[in-house]
């Protein structure tokens, strides 16, 4: 989980002064969708028709459920700063794993994600959709 002294939470408002001073260059935003006001920017990020990542997030797996929902479709450095698979609480990673529109992005470098975890990443989802 991520140190909390460094969470900024979602904020629709700020969100609109950004996109209309970066002038159509966003292209993806990156969220925690269970932050208090996650779910109604992921609802503007979406009528911005940018790609919306999900990463460094605590979500539950109905949390995580609800943002691919609500338009989240690729999930950033899978595991890094989330909540870790429990058999009776999956979390994001599985939620994800369920999603076929979802790509994911773990990172492949030893140091976040052991080579165990990504054997179960490929073997979870179709390797195409890894990058």
């Amino acid at each position: 989980m991520q140190n909390e002294k460094f969470l900024r939470h979602p904020d629709v408002e700020e969100m609109k002064s950004i996109f209309r001073e970066a002038e159509g260059l966003i292209k993806m935003v990156t969220i925690a969708p269970e932050l208090p006001g996650g779910m109604e920017l992921l609802r503007f990020l979406k009528e911005q028709e940018v790609v919306i990542a999900v990463a460094h997030s605590d979500a539950t797996y109905e949390e995580a459920k609800a943002a691919f929902t609500a338009g989240a479709s690729h999930v950033t450095y899978c595991f890094n700063g989330m909540r870790p698979i429990h058999h009776r609480d999956p979390g994001l990673v599985v939620a994800a794993f369920e999603e076929g529109h979802s790509t994911c992005r773990p990172s492949w470098k030893g140091f976040i994600c052991i080579q165990s975890l990504c054997v179960l990443c490929t073997a979870s989802k179709d390797p195409r959709v890894w990058y």
